[in-house]
């Protein structure tokens, strides 16, 4: 039977001993927490974490520590009072990742579990007071993603399979629709950066530099 993965919070996230240690101790409960082939890549890293979804009107605001590695994110609240913001986030749950800015930080989308494509995402955006430490947040969240790459869809088999001892995501999600597809661009389009040096210069559409560029609408999303 091929294994579901699911995104966990509060208690079920199963932070309590994380969050009541530190120093060398914190590193070996840490240890005993992750898999034989799990390490970490980032973290632990005091941040600011903004959660929100469409079930909820507002947005919920907390301070906590966040830790990426090779196969998951985990957050656990400073606050004990906050307990149900602990969050631990399969990679192959997550479904979009960026930079934004006003302010500069990270934005994340992910699905309440692996294979489900229909239920609400859940929208995450972390901040850190230092720009280095959300670049380094981000390179880490680059590099998780990058370790559990999308499957092409050529496989008809839906869930998850092991390649090269690397979990590859074959579920294939329903089409968009032309609404969904705005919705979204709109949405990405108004807080999601485009770094200088990837940004088309107007003299090089001036030149004709694109007009042979392949118009892949069907691409997005």
């Amino acid at each position: 039977m091929v294994e579901e993965f699911y995104v966990q919070t509060g208690e079920g996230a199963s932070l309590s001993t994380v969050r009541a240690t530190s120093g060398e101790t914190l590193t070996i409960v840490l240890q005993q927490l992750m898999n034989e082939d799990e390490t970490i890549l980032c973290g632990p890293s005091e941040v600011h974490l903004i959660r929100s979804s469409d079930e909820k009107e507002t947005s919920e605001e907390v301070v906590g520590k966040l830790l990426i590695t090779t196969m998951r994110i985990l957050f656990w609240v400073t606050d004990k009072a906050c307990i149900d913001h602990d969050l631990v986030v399969p990679a192959v749950c997550i479904d979009l990742h960026a930079m934004t800015e006003d302010p500069v930080s990270i934005y994340i989308q992910v699905r309440p579990s692996s294979m489900s494509f229909d239920e609400t995402s859940i929208e995450l955006t972390i901040l850190s007071s230092e720009e280095e430490k959300n670049e380094r947040i981000f390179a880490a969240l680059c590099k998780l993603v990058s370790l559990h790459p999308v499957d092409d869809g050529e496989d008809d088999d839906e869930g998850f399979g092991q390649d090269d001892e690397m979990i590859v995501r074959s579920s294939t999600p329903p089409p968009a629709t032309e609404q969904d597809r705005e919705s979204m661009l709109e949405y990405l389009d108004s807080v999601l950066v485009v770094p200088p040096e990837l940004e088309i210069q107007e003299q090089q559409i001036a030149s004709g530099q694109f007009d042979d560029a392949d118009d892949d609408d069907d691409a997005i999303l």
